[in-house]
């Protein structure tokens, strides 16, 4: 017996939620449906894929090593249906961006509305990936312009710097009165520390930035796979975690991350190779510093919340 595609779409999203519930939510589905998907994906593989807890679940090692094969079906069978749409619509043309999970999407919307709104004929589609999988996406055309932390893609790529964001820090325990509002990183430090599954770039981001203050730092051995599941594992004394402002969960202030000469930045860069664009993918990287410019003007490119619905304005659709 074969695993179906729900199952497989079920269980590529509860391991990126981090939890059954969440899971659920997203696939606008009930929860029992989305347990009973996963423990008949678990009979036809014969092991378990999720360590569960009250904290969430955990892909095991079998679960790694299977979610990265289902993210390429996944993958492969959108790529499909994009030919599909293309034969029935030859007109359509795709704007395709990549994305780590670690960016904020609503952000990356706003910037690409005004040029979708200029050329009707252009379709934004979002594609979120891990940072490991972008430049084979981009070299198999089945994306073309990347958004991901600073230092992922290749030397040779054309870069414009998206947008910063500051980083906040999650102390074991989790949010509480008295925290203060700035901690430096040799106090972060001091306490063990929670990171995520290398996916998305933070991981990387953060001992990176360690490494370059000359400081060594004490590892939780377990990865969470949501940034949802770092601030559980905070809040349960595990360790402290570090997280971009767009993805603090809790309402309750947070300490800013702060470096030697200010707040500690997260950078993020649109990325493309240099000459394999089509004409209105080229259009929209000329286009881009403006388009930057006009993100976040009134905080010189750092990111801050704004209620902007998901896609107002444009033609645009997830994948």
């Amino acid at each position: 017996m074969e695993p179906s595609l729900a199952q497989l779409t079920y269980f590529a999203t509860v391991a990126e939620a981090g939890s059954f519930t969440a899971a659920a939510r997203s696939l606008s589905v009930r929860q029992p449906t989305v347990s009973a998907a996963i423990a008949e994906l678990e009979g036809l593989v014969g092991t378990t894929l999720f360590q569960r807890s009250r904290a969430g679940v955990e892909l095991t090692p079998a679960g790694r090593d299977l979610l990265s094969r289902v993210r390429g079906v996944l993958a492969a069978l959108e790529d499909v249906k994009e030919g599909i749409a293309r034969l029935r619509d030859p007109e359509v043309k795709l704007l395709r961006l990549a994305y780590s999970p670690v960016l904020d999407i609503r952000s990356l919307s706003r910037l690409a509305e005004p040029f979708v709104a200029e050329h009707p004929g252009v379709e934004l589609v979002f594609k979120e990936c891990q940072v490991g999988e972008v430049q084979g996406r981009v070299e198999a055309q089945q994306a073309d312009i990347v958004c991901a932390p600073r230092g992922i893609g290749t030397p040779d790529w054309m870069r414009c710097t998206l947008y910063r964001e500051r980083l906040r820090y999650v102390p074991p325990g989790g949010a509480r009165p008295g925290l203060p509002a700035r901690i430096g990183l040799r106090e972060v430090a001091r306490d063990r520390l929670l990171l995520p599954q290398g996916a998305c770039g933070l991981a990387d981001a953060t001992r990176a930035m360690f490494a370059d203050a000359g400081m060594a730092i004490d590892e939780y051995p377990g990865r969470a796979i949501s940034y949802g599941t770092l601030e559980d594992w905070a809040e349960l004394g595990l360790g402290g975690a570090i997280l971009p402002e767009s993805k603090v969960r809790t309402a309750d202030p947070l300490p800013v991350v702060m470096l030697a000469d200010g707040p500690a930045l997260l950078t993020y860069d649109a990325m493309w190779p240099r000459d394999v664009l089509a004409n209105h993918v080229r259009g929209f990287a000329r286009k881009l510093p403006t388009l930057v410019r006009s993100l976040f003007p009134s905080t010189q490119g750092v990111w801050a919340p704004r209620p902007t619905p998901l896609g107002a304005g444009s033609a645009s659709r997830r994948r």
